[in-house]
């Protein structure tokens, strides 16, 4: 009887399965070097301490911005769904990930205005991720990220 599933997929899991103890090093030796929160490790390794609702939970990534483009018609199709079940969509929440160690204040203006429209409900700003269309600040200090914490709200505050 031929495997279901397709064979990329299943190296696709084999190879992550044989990952698992590599990224525990890796997770360990970034809390060694204080790059990771102790309280948040978990969270990490895919265990999460927060208690999560009821009901179905969808994650929408995009890194580029066509995925992005497409992301906004999956939103709203989401939201016409969850009005179909007689539902308000304003009260389900859809969060947008941003960053701010590149592009200007106008950038980040344009970036969360277009998040609005898109329906999302939250912005949820990363000072320190670094992959994909997302950059890092260039500081390290507490300071650093505060600053740039500001600068972003006073950039993108009355657009939302």
């Amino acid at each position: 009887m031929a495997d279901a599933l397709p064979m990329t997929l299943r190296i696709y899991r084999s190879l992550s399965s044989a990952m698992v103890p590599l990224s525990i090093a890796v997770i360990n030796r970034r809390l060694k070097l204080g790059k990771e929160d102790p309280a948040r490790v978990g969270e990490r390794r895919g265990l999460s301490a927060d208690i999560r609702p009821n009901g179905p939970l969808v994650w929408i990534h995009g890194a580029s911005v066509g995925e992005v483009l497409a992301a906004a018609a999956l939103i709203e199709k989401l939201r016409a769904l969850t009005r179909a079940e007689g539902r308000d969509p304003n009260a389900v929440g859809i969060e947008a990930w941003t960053s701010c160690g590149s592009g200007t204040p106008a950038d980040w203006r344009k970036e969360a205005a277009f998040w609005k429209s898109a329906g999302a409900s939250h912005i949820c700003l990363t000072t320190t991720f670094n992959r994909r269309h997302h950059s890092r600040i260039a500081g390290r200090a507490a300071a650093d990220h505060l600053a740039a914490m500001r600068a972003y709200r006073d950039a993108v505050f009355d657009a939302l």
